[in-house]
Order: C-alpha cells, then structure tokens, then sequence
C-alpha cells in the first residue's frame, strides 16, 4: 500500500513538474469550470489565458463582461484562474457562486501543487497555441492588450 501511495505521489509531482515552455505540446490538459464542467484544450484552441491574482481577474472579468456569451469559444480561447492559493473556505462559499454569474466559463486550478502556468505578479499569463503548440507566451496587464489579442 505504501509503495502505491509513493507511486501515485510521484506520478502527480511529475504532471506538474515544470511550467509549460515555448515549443511544448500541450497534449493533455482538463480543468473543470466553475460549473463542474471539464474542459479541455483542442487541436483548435488559439489562446489560454490564466489568471493568478485578483486584480487581473478582474481585468478578465470587465473585458468579457460586455460580451456575448460565446465569445470565447469563438475566438478558440480558455480562460483559466488559479485560485489554489484561496482559502477553501472563501471560495466554496463566495468566489465560485460569484464566477456561476459570469458569462463565460472559467476553468479553474485548485491544486497549489499545479504549476504548470508561469506566473508574473499582477500579469495574465498568455499563451499562443497552433495545434496544441505553445508558440509564444507573453504577460499582459492593460485592457488595451487584452483587446489587441482578439483582433
């Protein structure tokens, strides 16, 4: 028994063991929204944007706040909020009721352990994809920037 628990410990440190770099495959990657919903990246997903801190959570949340519903199926983006640093707590009870009322899904990171994103204080972290690719990953902080990815 012991030697299965070592084993899948080490299997789970090994999913998460460096941040996803230019060049890399994102072969396999499913989250669940805040909806429960698992979603995964396609061969046909052009962005993934991921979120760390509040504050550019909120840049997210005003820009895709005025539109339409499917926006971002239509643009072939994932946006993805790593709250594993939210107290359980405050997220079962506030945060995640309050992400059902957006109009876009959201997946979420819940495991502190997952650092496959690369993160910059106060920034988005985007990623550019061709076919599951990684072609380029920038930060953004401005909504102008985050206007400019989607034209």
């Amino acid at each position: 028994m012991f030697k299965k628990a070592l084993l899948t410990l080490g299997v789970t440190v090994s999913l998460f063991a460096a941040p996803f770099q230019i060049d890399d495959t994102i072969k396999e990657l499913t989250l669940k929204d805040q909806f429960e919903k698992s979603h995964s990246v396609k061969n046909s997903t052009k962005l993934i944007i991921v979120s760390f801190e509040k504050d550019p959570s909120a840049l997210v949340n005003e820009f895709l706040s005025n539109k339409e519903k499917d926006f971002a199926e239509k643009h072939n983006t994932l946006f993805v909020g790593n709250i594993s640093k939210m107290p359980w707590l405050i997220s079962k009870m506030f945060a995640i009721p309050r992400m059902k009322e957006y109009n876009y899904n959201l997946m979420l990171i819940n495991d502190e352990e997952d650092d496959r994103f690369k993160h910059k204080e106060n920034k988005l972290t985007v990623y550019h994809l061709e076919n599951k690719q990684i072609k380029n990953i920038s930060f953004i902080s401005t909504e102008q920037e985050l206007t400019k990815l989607f034209k």
